[in-house]
């Protein structure tokens, strides 16, 4: 058959409306000699020129390398080769050099043997040098069924605080930066633990800007290590495992306040101190006016 010498892909080019444009590719020098030979393909599944040329290029080389197929069959080791697998061909013959091919398609002969249907590979004839995809166009947002991930929230960071309830000391502050680039991004669960192993639910936040742990004294003792997990969940409710999230940990002080009281069975010293007196002094014993 007659080998085309034009090759022309038809497509939507989404930079003018997806209006129908065409892209060709031509040997001026096959046209000179037998005149044009069209080849022609409507392909309106691409937006791209840069792809429809792509495709051009490709039918070009495949007709200019035509007279170069072949079959092959092959032993039953060669069944895990599979079609465009690009396979290196060798022979013992006397002038045969490696070659390599790319299989089209893939059967068997009249003895089961694997049979392959080969095409010559060259460098550049699929114009693969410039392979690449084409990007979609649809919105690129996140998808509100995925788990959020593990930096939805960041720059993380506790600090100690004066207690807000007991009157215990420390608490601990918990700060974070809010997520901005996904939009489907709720709160965050606070979960607290000694060991960074069982973590216990604390409460949750949509708010970096402080979220308040009571903990020494009432769950935790002084001195202690608090673990602290951020567990992200989307407005669907969506969130990760808890044991895929790393923690952030914090070493409480060694101290506690004791709120203001007495031991005794009568009164304070003086009998008129109160008891948020800075000379209110922890007495034992009976009260006899003398610390």
């Amino acid at each position: 058959p007659e080998r085309p010498n034009i090759v022309r892909i038809h497509y939507l080019d989404w930079t003018k409306k997806y209006k129908k444009t065409s892209v060709e590719v031509k040997d001026d020098y096959d046209i000179s000699i037998n005149g044009e030979i069209l080849y022609e393909e409507k392909r309106w599944d691409i937006t791209l020129a840069e792809i429809a040329r792509r495709r051009a290029q490709f039918k070009f080389n495949k007709f200019k390398y035509t007279d170069y197929g072949t079959s092959l069959s092959a032993l039953s080791g060669a069944g895990d080769l599979e079609v465009y697998d690009l396979v290196t061909i060798t022979d013992p013959l006397p002038g045969w050099t490696a070659k390599q091919f790319l299989i089209t398609q893939k059967g068997e002969d009249q003895y089961g043997r694997m049979q392959f249907v080969l095409d010559a590979y060259y460098p550049g004839i699929y114009d693969d040098s410039e392979a690449g995809e084409q990007s979609g166009y649809e919105p690129d947002l996140p998808n509100p069924f995925d788990v959020p991930y593990e930096i939805a929230v960041g720059d993380i960071t506790l600090t100690e605080a004066a207690s807000q309830t007991f009157n215990w000391s420390p608490a601990i502050n918990v700060t974070f930066t809010e997520p901005t680039s996904d939009p489907f991004w709720s709160h965050v669960e606070v979960w607290i633990s000694t060991d960074d192993s069982t973590f216990i639910f604390y409460g949750i936040t949509s708010s970096g800007d402080g979220f308040h742990i009571e903990t020494t004294g009432g769950m935790f003792q002084p001195g202690a290590t608090l673990y602290v997990k951020l567990l992200s969940v989307s407005e669907g409710g969506v969130k990760d495992s808890l044991t895929n999230i790393t923690s952030k940990s914090i070493v409480l002080s060694s101290v506690i306040r004791l709120g203001s009281f007495y031991v005794g069975p009568y009164d304070f010293w003086g009998g008129n101190a109160a008891i948020g007196n800075a000379a209110t002094k922890v007495v034992i014993g009976n009260l006899d006016g003398t610390p």
